[in-house]
C-alpha cells in the first residue's frame, strides 16, 4: 500500500507539491496576519518554538525557519498520507482528516515539544494556543482537501 502511494506522489508531484505548498502558505498567512487579532499582539512565530527546542541562538533564526517550511512542505504531508491514505482511516471524509490530523499536530508542538524545550505545557492555554490551534486545523485542511482531490484524479 504505501509503495503504490509513494509512487503515485512521484507520478504526481507537481499537484502534491502545489498541495502542500498552498497548505503552507494558507499557516503563514494566517501565522503572520489572522493570529493578532487572536493574540492581540505579534504573529505566531513557531520558528521561535524550533529555536527553544534545538537550542539554537538568535544568529541561527534562518535555520529554524528553514526548518519550519521543510517540516511544513514534506514531513507532515508524508505523515498525512501515511496516516489517512495508506490506513484503514482512508475512508474517513478528507475534511475530517484534515481536522484529525491538524488538532494532532497542534498537540504535538505545544503538549509535548512545547514542553521539552522548557515552554509551558500549551503555552498555559493562552490566546496564542488557540491561534496555533486554528492555523495548524486551516494548514491541514487544506492539506487534506487537495491531497484527496489529487489522488481522486489519478
Amino acid at each position: 500500500m504505501l509503495s503504490a502511494l509513494r509512487t503515485d506522489v512521484m507520478r504526481n508531484w507537481v499537484p502534491f507539491a502545489f498541495a502542500t505548498t498552498t497548505a503552507s502558505i494558507v499557516l503563514e498567512i494566517f501565522a503572520r496576519s489572522f493570529a493578532r487579532i487572536i493574540t492581540g499582539g505579534g504573529p505566531m512565530e513557531p520558528a521561535a518554538l524550533l529555536m527553544s527546542l534545538l537550542v539554537l541562538g538568535k544568529d541561527l533564526r534562518w535555520f529554524a525557519e528553514l526548518l519550519h517550511y521543510g517540516i511544513g512542505l514534506v514531513a507532515f504531508p508524508v505523515g498525512f498520507i501515511i496516516l489517512f491514505r495508506a490506513s484503514p482511516l482512508r475512508s474517513m471524509p478528507a475534511a475530517l482528516q484534515g481536522v484529525i490530523y491538524g488538532v494532532a499536530l497542534w498537540f504535538v508542538a505545544l503538549g509535548i515539544m512545547a514542553p521539552l524545550a522548557g515552554i509551558p505545557f500549551m503555552l498555559n492555554f493562552a490566546n496564542l494556543t488557540w491561534a496555533s490551534l486554528i492555523a495548524h486545523v486551516a494548514y491541514t485542511l487544506v492539506l487534506a482537501l487537495m491531497i484527496h482531490r489529487m489522488a481522486d484524479r489519478a
